[in-house]
């Protein structure tokens, strides 16, 4: 529900981004309430930097009774940790099971922030909390829509750095990273050819076609620039486009004919669809 949106350009939680937290969180109360669980609640990156976070905690408590849902022996029922330990517990979740001597990385790319461990078994040898996540840097680049080469070439630099900074330049690096969170789920899923497993070539490889694509997706972009991009999709049962006007309906002329004509229009917006070899549009 993306906790951290306005956080990382305003430096406070909007009242209806905490009021949507709190609503969240009664939800996760009732399910608790049901099934007897014993739960530690945190609270990370954006309440962990929020002006206003010790506020948001205070009304969690109050408003939602949480010491009567989250339990824990003798603990807080609701604390702000900080980024080496939620690295810890990200670990902790991570690692359950892996054989005793097998070395890893740990890699979770949250909103506000990226935790990276590195580990033998379940144990983890290092913790490290880096400030960067996917919702602060659409807010401080502007990311959210068109993004032009300068300004990404800009994020990956302003990256670049903060990883130099906030992981030590020489560790040992195992062969295989496990990754959590749903942004490297949507990233492996767009790049292996296979299964739940990367690799860095694949990875790699899939940078650089995210890179091309968001070029190819730019309203102003020749539509001919995506066609490669979709024939190599093949293998997915179902490929959706949504887009507005006129730039959809150029692309669909251009996929369906190979030229822009003035045979489709999709009126204000519409979505294009292509399963197994047939394709579909509507317009709306």
């Amino acid at each position: 529900m993306r906790p951290g949106e306005g956080v990382f350009t305003t430096g406070s939680i909007p009242r209806d981004v905490a009021d949507r937290l709190l609503a969240t969180l009664r939800r996760y109360g009732a399910v608790c309430r049901r099934d007897g669980a014993r739960v530690r609640a945190v609270a990370t990156s954006a309440v962990r930097e929020a002006r206003n976070g010790a506020e948001i905690v205070r009304r969690a408590r109050t408003r939602l009774e949480l010491e009567m849902v989250f339990r824990t022996r003798g603990g807080p029922q609701l604390e702000i940790v900080s980024g080496r330990e939620e690295a810890r517990l990200i670990c902790l979740g991570v690692l359950h099971g892996r054989p005793p001597h097998a070395r890893s990385l740990v890699l979770d790319i949250g909103g506000g922030s990226t935790e990276v461990g590195s580990a033998v078994g379940e144990e983890p040898t290092n913790l490290w909390s880096v400030a960067l996540g996917a919702v602060r840097l659409t807010g401080m680049f502007g990311t959210a829509a068109k993004v032009r080469p300068g300004r990404l070439a800009l994020l990956r630099s302003y990256a670049d750095e903060a990883f130099r900074e906030g992981i030590p330049g020489r560790f040992a690096h195992p062969r295989v990273a496990l990754g959590s969170s749903g942004t490297i789920n949507a990233v492996v899923s767009f790049a292996a050819s296979k299964g739940r497993s990367v690799s860095a070539k694949e990875l790699s490889r899939a940078v650089d076609e995210l890179r091309a694509r968001l070029r190819a997706l730019a309203p102003d972009a020749d539509p001919g620039e995506l066609v490669p991009w979709l024939r190599r999709q093949r293998r997915r049962r179902l490929v959706a486009i949504v887009g507005h006007e006129p730039h959809l309906s150029s692309l669909v002329e251009h996929l369906l004919a190979g030229r822009r004509g003035a045979f489709v229009e999709l009126k204000k917006g519409g979505a294009w669809c292509s399963r197994s070899g047939r394709a579909r549009s509507r317009g709306g």
